[in-house]
């Protein structure tokens, strides 16, 4: 069967938040008052200074390799705290890829909490917006967030938003640690 994602979300609030087995990770999905699509959440603490992470999620012009399911990013425009960002996801077939341009706004509180957050310009979606936040915990480890909000213009199968929802949105925590383990690691070896 297929819905409109945003129909098709509205079930998916109702889900309690569940942890992905083994990994730390929260999922769940928060109401959006007068909207019938909300967002959906992960959460999971890295073992990684907050700067690490930030560096990863902050830099869309890599989010290709640094991210889950993205086709191609990059960085359009960079004016102080602003951040416009062109990023294509790769979506299973028989769907299309879908591409969105939205513009970021960076917060940072240096060594303490870190946030990215993003609406859309123009693109696929009808609704493309959410955001990063990372806050340190302490010198090694820091509480990442993720949360995303979106519509795109075409129907999407229901068996696709369950599969966001449990599968992938852990991934992309899962993935930041890995991303974050690995720059950590680099680190080490120059030194």
């Amino acid at each position: 069967m297929v819905r409109l994602f945003g129909f098709s979300l509205l079930l998916l609030s109702a889900l309690p938040a569940v942890a992905d087995e083994g990994s730390g990770v929260k999922v769940w999905t928060e109401k959006v008052a007068g909207s019938d699509v909300p967002f959906s959440v992960a959460e999971g603490v890295i073992d990684a200074p907050a700067a690490v992470v930030w560096s990863i999620v902050s830099d869309c012009n890599n989010y290709k390799t640094t991210m889950t399911n993205i086709l191609s990013s990059q960085e359009i425009s960079r004016a102080g705290d602003n951040v416009v960002c062109k990023v294509t996801a790769d979506l299973p077939f028989p769907l299309p890829d879908l591409t969105s341009q939205t513009k970021a706004v960076h917060t940072v509180d240096v060594d303490k909490s870190y946030v990215r957050k993003w609406s859309l310009l123009e693109g696929d979606y009808n609704i493309n917006e959410g955001s990063w936040s990372v806050v340190a915990i302490d010198a090694t480890h820091c509480k990442a967030s993720y949360r995303l909000r979106v519509q795109p213009k075409m129907p999407v199968p229901d068996s696709l938003l369950t599969t966001f929802q449990n599968t992938a949105m852990p991934r992309v925590i899962n993935n930041i640690r890995v991303q974050s383990a690995k720059k950590l690691a680099a680190k080490a070896a120059t030194k």
